[in-house]
């Protein structure tokens, strides 16, 4: 087969996938990586039996270089394996530690920050799936649709982390409905899901921050959904409470007691952000202020770790069944905010 092709057209080593969509057709993806050329790829064809024979324990530069592509680069890289070509693309649930904590701000800064860093933007998405029982699997469905040819999908959450666990629609469920696919190998419409990593957003201050962080950093734990670490938001630059003491001392308490989790930044408040239209003539500002902030390259290797580390994690596969199909209701079934509402008029408190 080589000595059909001349070095001279073989202008670089390309990967070869093949993806088969939901409606059963099939796509077919190559990757070329670049940095590989004819000449250092016919070197290594040309190596001697012995030599190939000792790679599986001296792994070449040219190998290196394609794990570095598939476990580093996020390249969206399509196999042929029983794996959802849709989980090569890194996803990050971002959850708050209450309501209106700036979850979507913290997304913000998260996006604009991945494209300073060279990510082109049509490969980031952002997404805030409904969260309605019955729609469960469907949020996990639109998100593997957002995942389609990205590299990096944030997933922003609701409320605080057990908001909705009486119906099993909890920032827990949710996280895990959205998770890295894996399609089933007996046809079925059972489906699995290996959990993606959770980053908390907190709020300002010292103790009430760590305690806050602690309690929903437990829960997510508890429904086997690791957490990759924190970003506190919205801290006052001046008085006993500022910026850099709480810095400093929420720092030292992670260091000292919890040296496996870590915070990743501290952002100041920016009500400019916040202002109706005229916000988005302060979006550039913010993400610079952003970025100085939060180690978002140390967030980014916390998922990829975490992601790498959930294929072998039997814990964190979970499976996710498709609906049965119900007969016909005697009275339709209520949305969720149908429900709240109903609920608030008869008395109840709104829900976060």
């Amino acid at each position: 087969q080589r000595a059909r092709i001349p070095p001279s057209e073989l202008p670089c080593l390309a990967l070869v996938g093949c993806q088969r969509h939901d409606d059963g057709s099939l796509t077919n993806n190559i990757r070329y990586l670049r940095k590989i050329t004819s000449s250092r790829l016919m070197q290594q064809l040309n190596m001697s039996n012995d030599q190939q024979a000792s790679l599986e324990s001296s792994p070449t530069s040219i190998q290196k270089e394609v794990r570095k592509v598939v476990y580093e680069q996020e390249e969206t890289l399509l196999f042929p394996t029983t794996e959802s070509t849709d989980s090569q693309a890194l996803r990050i649930f971002v959850a708050g530690d209450k309501s209106s904590v700036g979850k979507s701000s913290i997304c913000l800064g998260l996006l604009g920050s991945f494209m300073n860093m060279g990510y082109p933007p049509e490969s980031l998405a952002y997404i805030k799936p409904e969260s309605s029982g019955e729609l469960l699997q469907k949020c996990g469905d639109a998100v593997d649709r957002a995942a389609r040819g990205k590299q990096v999908v944030l997933i922003d959450g609701v409320g605080f982390p057990a908001v909705g666990s009486i119906c099993g629609t909890s920032n827990a469920h949710v996280a895990k409905a959205c998770g890295y696919p894996i399609v089933s190998t007996d046809n079925s419409l059972r489906r699995q899901r290996k959990a993606m990593g959770v980053l908390l957003v907190g709020g300002s201050g010292v103790g009430a921050a760590v305690d806050s962080y602690n309690l929903n950093a437990t829960y997510f734990m508890h429904n086997h959904v690791p957490v990759l670490g924190a970003v506190f938001n919205k801290l006052s630059v001046e008085g006993f409470y500022s910026l850099e003491n709480c810095r400093e001392q929420v720092s030292r308490y992670f260091d000292q007691y919890q040296p496996q989790a870590r915070p990743f930044g501290f952002v100041p408040l920016y009500p400019a952000i916040a202002k109706g239209p005229e916000a988005i003539d302060n979006v550039q500002d913010y993400i610079q202020i952003f970025q100085t902030q939060v180690d978002v390259s140390g967030i980014r290797e916390e998922a990829l770790r975490i992601r790498s580390r959930l294929a072998t994690d039997l814990d964190s596969i979970v499976a996710v069944e498709a609906p049965e199909k119900a007969s016909t209701p005697k009275t339709q079934k209520k949305a969720r905010t149908e429900i709240e509402q109903s609920a608030i008029l008869a008395g109840a408190a709104p829900s976060a």
